[in-house]
């Protein structure tokens, strides 16, 4: 079983990741609150924690299948994504069209992780 946190957290990064806009806040220190940058939800979401969640917690449970489908394909191409150059900055990846892409299927990831978030806590926190 895991935290509310832990599962809070999945659930922040996977909204940070579906939205350019927040991007844009978190990135570049616009928020009071939270500083991030690509490589900190790059870390964050491919993280070990992410991956037992999704693919131990969540695996197996008929409701959830479309979940972790989609959650597998999120952290392939996240894995797969190259950096326009290697001196990247974090305008140059939100402003890539290959990143678009991947904040567009985060965004379905979200969606599916919201609509079904009350199962999530009653699943794999106890």
């Amino acid at each position: 079983m895991y935290s509310k946190d832990t599962i809070n957290n999945i659930k922040y990064n996977l909204e940070e990741l579906s939205s350019i806009e927040k991007q844009k806040k978190y990135w570049f220190s616009k928020s009071s609150k939270i500083v991030s940058s690509y490589s900190e939800l790059y870390e964050m979401i491919t993280d070990d924690i992410t991956y037992k969640v999704v693919n131990v917690g969540l695996k197996g449970i008929d409701s959830f299948s479309e979940l972790v489908e989609l959650f597998k394909e999120l952290l392939n191409a996240l894995e797969n994504y190259e950096e326009p150059s290697f001196f990247s900055s974090d305008m140059d990846i939100i402003n890539d069209e290959k990143w678009k892409k991947i904040v567009h299927l985060a965004k379905r990831v979200y969606t599916l992780w919201c609509l079904n978030e009350e199962k999530i806590f009653y699943y794999l926190v106890r």
